[in-house]
């Protein structure tokens, strides 16, 4: 049976040599290689308290330091484990049922349990937790002082590679207490307890020299309580906070700055801990029902057939190792066989040992969170109660009982039949989940150079899942175009249009598939074209949105308002002008006439939140509150992170007298942006009537210092976009984030790290001094929509000669197109890298709207802002030294290069 065992494993790590999983790591694989390493060059004390397990890191970094850094080596050492982890089952399955056969049963079941082949030749902590928690269990029921001596040392070692097994200290010493002779038995519980405490006490105190405050083990009880009680986490599976980058590089960070943000003080991580355990707790009794039904799916999650993936998903892995194909033992059959094994044995100690000691540990990891991994570690000793109750039910049979062993085979199969079937809710995880997985596993193969790969697994993504993988089909589009394969090219780009009608990427995939045929059949849909720019006979969108200024000056709100309603409907796309217009209607349009248009224009909108936020309004203004509210949650459906249909939900709530909801939605507004300043004033004002005077206060001032118009705004939609799942989304944001200011850190960071379930190119990197000829062709083409002596205003960074450079280029392009250059300034103080186009009001002229076009067209990805002028006219009165760029009264927007990338 171990010679089976290894077989298995090597042949596995074999296969997953040659394939990215073998050196592209990720997530903890990679934090954990990082960390080693660190160790290894000699960074034995870190710079606070460990947020994470550290033994795994330190045995890495022990065999990096005495054999170099070696993948290879680990993953071989990690087979061995494996199969001495085997060994340690047969032992605790002879010391169980004192039977040979039942020994080689367990040994055999362990070797061909797949999740623990899988798991051994990752770089990740399960291996060595598993072997820890097999080599105390033997050890413990070995009996004798040294053996249970032996035994805390192994489980401390293993509460220090997976934090979980904690809970099994104080149990398995009050396991050791005689009570029939409890003072004979206490040299074993001091010796078992000496043993742990004695190895835990090791990472107590670094983190006593490494941030001077006691902290037992990790500090992170509390982050990981809050993430698997939280509201938005239905599941119960790994779901992290939209504030929280998931990647362990970044959570602790990330949870003490939103515990900072929250609190108003700087919290030591002791501190933050217990303010994350406090916040999961409040989650639970905010809703006890939705606490309950998460916590049943986490236990039927814990034993079920499904691999809930973390760092990677073996169903992708099993692509390229035949041995994760073996129709052989998953966990939905392994658990009833060991639920058997543990009724029919349970007058057994070493078996009520075992049964207890997965019971204890299954509820410590429910009360966090599920990922499959984390219940690695009862393997042993589930394969040791599952054969025991094979043995029992081939000794029944064979004794003639075949009722018994004809109930209690039923019962294996009814539960196993429960653990193996998947409900729709689960069902519908795994398609997602599985679909990404498969896209992420295509871009590594891109990014190795082998396409061929790269297509087979787009399209397996495809076809599990295409609604979660739209970037798939793009991949697809862009890798079928470059081989000049024009028919799969198309199919996959409609196929992204027919997903995403309003994605920019597919329509310009469109359009150059269109020019590569030599404008073949391949042609944008008629969804895409522009718009007219006026209707025939009248007057154009520029004439409109300059009579809606006039309108306004005049408070003529009616006539305004149709005529900004005609704007939009024969103009481009303009999220400020619909923005605008709802305000308006908001504050001057009965509300009948509200509902009218907006719920209409759901079906038209590209950005259809839009419009039912201001459905929504409309409702909650003519006395249909919960009209408004199924409005505002068509909205969230559509965009989780706007932020105002939270906000909005709450003040209805707060109507409504509904306060502790209120104030939970407030709170959601201020999680999505952060800078919202109306939510945190909501938030005061709600905390006030709750009679919370002191968090009121905190609101207040958060509200005060608050900046709407920060640039971190894009950073906070794609970090909560990503929290939802809507990366797409999420890179859209980041690309927002990064026009403003291409050395972002931490934008660059979130991309990178969700990049992969996403858009591989959706950001690229900012474009250096000048035009090339391709892109000063395409910026005069687009400019060539408006007649000769159409207005231009620029402004560039002084001192800087690519900035002066570029400038210099867009300035002969727009005066090559016939247009007018109307001002250049210079500006002395510092500008951002990139280039930024700021339209003075927030209806701007339609020409503007082909600035930005154009400036788009040549590469250069302005960063766009609408109402600048009543924008510079507030901050400048709030801050007479503040740094902007006044507009003179004729002018409709301004062109502003920043630094360039040297």
């Amino acid at each position: 049976m171990l010679g089976l065992a290894a077989a298995l494993r090597v042949f596995h790590f074999a296969a997953i040599s040659g394939s990215p999983f073998a050196t592209a790591l990720q997530l903890d694989h990679r934090f954990y290689d990082e960390w080693g390493q660190r160790i290894a060059g000699g960074e034995l004390v870190g710079g606070g308290p460990f947020f994470v397990d550290p033994l795994y890191a330190y045995a890495l970094g022990g065999v990096y330091a005495a054999f170099g850094h070696s993948l290879l080596l680990v993953r071989l050492l990690q087979v061995g484990l494996g199969v001495a982890t085997c060994w340690l089952a047969a032992r605790i399955a002879r010391r169980a049922y004192g039977d040979a056969a039942l020994a080689t049963l367990a040994a055999l079941l362990l070797a061909i349990f797949i999740p623990a082949v899988h798991y051994e030749s990752a770089i990740e902590k399960t291996a060595l937790g598993v072997f820890l928690l097999a080599l105390a269990l033997d050890r413990y029921l070995a009996g004798g002082t040294r053996a249970a001596l032996a035994a805390g040392v192994a489980l401390g070692c293993g509460v220090l590679a997976r934090g979980t097994l904690l809970i099994l200290v104080p149990a398995g010493a009050l396991g050791l207490v005689d009570w029939r002779a409890a003072r004979a038995s206490l040299p074993r519980v001091a010796a078992f307890s000496a043993g742990a405490l004695a190895v835990i006490a090791l990472a107590t105190l670094h983190n006593l020299a490494a941030g001077g405050r006691f902290v037992l083990t990790t500090a992170n009880a509390g982050q990981n309580f809050y993430i698997g009680q939280q509201a938005e986490n239905t599941l119960g599976v790994y779901t992290p906070p939209p504030f929280v980058r998931p990647d362990p590089r970044y959570e602790e960070s990330d949870f003490h700055a939103e515990a900072r943000r929250r609190t108003g003080t700087a919290l030591d991580p002791s501190a933050t801990s217990a303010y994350w355990l406090g916040q999961g707790l409040a989650a639970v009794g905010a809703d006890p029902a939705a606490a309950a039904t998460r916590t049943l799916r986490k236990l039927y999650l814990f034993w079920h057939q499904y691999e809930t993936p973390d760092n990677d998903h073996i169903e992708v892995v099993a692509d390229v190792s035949p041995v994760l194909h073996l129709p052989v033992l998953w966990m939905g059959l392994l658990a009833p066989l060991a639920l058997l094994g543990a009724v029919v044995g349970w007058r057994r100690r070493p078996v009520r040992v075992l049964a207890a000691t997965a019971a204890l540990y299954c509820l410590a990891v429910i009360g966090f969170f599920v990922l499959a991994r984390f219940r690695a570690p009862l393997a042993p000793p589930l394969a040791v109660l599952a054969a025991g109750g094979i043995g029992w039910l081939r000794r029944t049979a064979a004794a003639g009982d075949w009722s018994r062993a004809g109930l209690a085979g039923a019962a294996v199969g009814g539960l196993a039949l429960l653990l193996t079937h998947d409900p729709a809710w689960l069902g519908d995880v795994r398609r997602s989940a599985l679909a990404i997985a498969y896209h992420n596993y295509g871009a590594a193969r891109a990014d190795a150079g082998d396409t061929d790969a790269a297509i087979a697994a787009y399209e397996k993504a495809v076809a599990v899942d295409a609604d979660a993988v739209p970037a798939s089909l793009r991949a697809l589009g862009d890798i079928y175009l470059a081989r000049r394969q024009y028919d799969r090219a198309e199919t996959a780009m409609r196929r992204v249009l027919a997903l995403r009608p309003d994605s920019r990427a597919a329509q310009e995939a469109l359009a150059r598939l269109e020019k590569a045929r030599g404008g073949g059949a391949a042609s944008p849909p008629a969804a895409a074209a522009p718009a007219p720019a006026r209707t025939p006979g009248g007057p154009s969108v520029g004439d409109l949105y300059k009579r809606v200024r006039q309108l306004r000056g005049e408070e003529r709100w009616a006539e305004a308002i149709a005529t900004l309603e005609e704007a939009i409907r024969i103009g481009p796309y303009n999220e400020d002008a619909h923005y605008l217009l709802g305000s308006l209607m908001e504050q001057h349009a009965p509300p009948e006439e509200m509902v009218r248009y907006w719920q209409a224009a759901v079906a038209t909108d590209p950005k259809p939140q839009t419009a039912y936020y201001f459905w929504a309004v409309g409702l909650e203004r003519g006395g249909d509150l919960d009209g408004a509210v199924a409005q505002l949650r068509a909205a969230l459906e559509v965009d989780p992170a706007h932020e105002m249909s939270e906000l909005r939900w709450a003040q209805i709530l707060e109507k409504q007298g509904q306060l502790e909801e209120a104030l939970a939605h407030c709170r959601t507004a201020t999680t999505i942006f952060p800078d919202l300043k109306n939510a945190h004033e909501t938030c005061a004002r709600i905390l006030r009537a709750l009679g919370r005077a002191e968090e009121a206060n905190a609101a207040d001032e958060r509200a005060r210092t608050s900046d709407p118009n920060t640039p971190r705004r894009f950073v906070y939609w794609a970090r909560y976009l990503h929290g939802k799942g809507r990366t797409a989304a999420a890179i859209a944001e980041l690309e927002r984030a990064l026009r403003i200011d291409p050395t972002d850190a931490e934008a660059r960071a979130l991309v990178d790290q969700i990049r992969p379930a996403g858009d591989a190119a959706a950001v690229a990197a900012p474009l250096g001094p000048g035009l090339d000829p391709a892109a000063r062709a395409a910026l005069v083409s687009a400019l060539h929509a408006h007649p000769a002596g159409t207005p231009v205003w620029l402004a560039v960074q002084d001192g800087d000669a690519g900035a002066r450079q570029l400038a210099a280029a867009l300035r002969a392009a727009f005066e090559e197109a016939g247009w007018t250059v109307r001002g250049e300034r210079g500006v002395s103080f510092a500008i951002r890298p990139g280039v930024y186009l700021f339209a003075a009001d927030a209806a701007p002229p339609a020409y503007v709207d082909t600035v930005r076009s154009a400036l788009d067209a040549a590469g250069l990805a302005p960063v766009f802002g609408s109402d600048y002028r009543a924008y510079y006219d507030e901050r400048a009165r709030a801050n007479p030294t503040f740094n902007g760029f006044r507009l003179d009264a004729d002018q409709t927007y301004l062109i502003v290069v920043g630094r360039r990338p040297s």
